[in-house]
């Protein structure tokens, strides 16, 4: 299933908000925010200065967690209506696929729960 990205002004918007829930874990952070839409829509943020200078690790490292993003978001339809950033680290890189798709699964589990209890 292919996510729509989020659009530039909207992603300025969103970096100044607090957000209604997110996550950290050693690979990476995801934050949710309601958005106006009724679909999930996602960024992948990873930056020269905390991931590497390197474009084709930072390439990797967004490819990877969008494809994972991609695959496991079905399983969670209340994150429609919701966009959600993601903050890539290096660990991402060379961490094994099964793993990352854990990873992935529990963080958007606990995001779902956050924003349920609302």
């Amino acid at each position: 299933m292919k996510i729509p990205g989020i659009q530039l002004n909207r992603l300025i918007e969103i970096f100044r908000i607090k957000g209604d829930a997110h996550t950290v874990t050693p690979l990476f952070g995801i934050k949710a925010i309601k958005n106006d839409s009724q679909s999930l829509r996602a960024a992948v943020v990873t930056g020269k200065k905390n991931v590497s200078k390197l474009a084709v690790v930072r390439a990797r490292i967004r490819r990877r967690l969008t494809h994972a993003l991609a695959t496991v978001s079905p399983q969670y339809p209340e994150l429609k209506g919701y966009d959600l950033v993601i903050y890539g680290k290096l660990a991402v890189y060379n961490e094994p696929w099964p793993n990352l798709i854990k990873e992935i699964n529990s963080s958007l589990s606990k995001i779902q729960r956050k924003i349920t209890v609302k």
